[in-house]
């Protein structure tokens, strides 16, 4: 007698293998391993009130027909670290045309949101999005002395970028530890709207971008405070699992 997929699904969970989403986690190299490490430790004290004064950025890609590639791992309560039951972290998969968004978000705020027509790259990064909209959203948001944070991308940390922030005195430039996404609340607000978008059976590419940025505009300022809430509870995991 073959046992039909309820019955197994039924005895794995009264022996306490429950299904959940897998630990997520990107591809490190040690000295990766060792900057998020030493990150997390240097913030892990940081107060909400702290945070409220950071501007978090990220640039992001939908594309018009989208696939999240979620899986899903039975495991025992209390097991998420451990690494037979984690998965490398990966881009969200999708064909059928794309655009490029840039976005930032605050404790009190949420910037517009910018489509990128081409590709990025310094120059474009410092005159298109820095200069004419990160940096006042910033000012706006929270104030002169904000605290500034992008990644580690190539466009985001050049020659001219860089002279960018030292010349700049009305804010703070974060130091961010390279291949951490998962320390960046605005990520999750990507992967929630990227699944919204692919519910939309969106047909044609230039329908894409304003369902992305009326999505974008959707989303309630109490769900940003959450993710930026989670800032300590994300550093104790990296710290957690070293």
């Amino acid at each position: 007698m073959v046992a039909s997929q309820s019955t197994i699904c039924r005895r794995l969970r009264a022996n306490g293998l429950n299904s959940y989403r897998p630990l997520k986690f990107p591809r490190l190299s040690d000295n990766h391993k060792a900057a998020r490490l030493n990150w997390c430790r240097q913030h892990r004290s940081w107060s909400v009130h702290q945070w409220k004064n950071v501007v978090f950025t990220d640039e992001s890609r939908f594309c018009l027909l989208w696939t999240d590639g979620r899986v899903r791992v039975r495991r025992l309560r209390g097991t998420r670290l451990s690494n037979q039951d984690a998965v490398q972290w990966t881009d969200r998969q999708g064909t059928g045309g794309s655009i490029m968004v840039w976005a930032g978000i605050s404790f009190r705020h949420k910037s517009a949101m910018i489509q990128v027509e081409q590709t990025m790259d310094g120059k474009k990064y410092r005159d298109d999005i820095l200069e004419p909209v990160a940096i006042p959203f910033g000012l706006e948001s929270v104030g002169p002395g904000f605290i500034f944070q992008d990644d580690n991308a190539t466009p985001h940390r050049c020659g001219l970028v860089n002279t960018f922030h030292d010349q700049n005195m009305e804010y703070v430039h974060m130091e961010w530890p390279s291949k951490s996404p998962d320390l960046n609340p605005i990520e999750q607000m990507w992967d929630q709207r990227g699944r919204a978008i692919s519910r939309c059976s969106i047909q044609r590419l230039r329908d894409l971008a304003p369902t992305v940025i009326s999505e974008w505009d959707s989303i309630p300022q109490t769900n940003v405070q959450r993710l930026i809430r989670s800032m300590r509870s994300r550093c104790e995991h990296v710290i957690a699992a070293r």
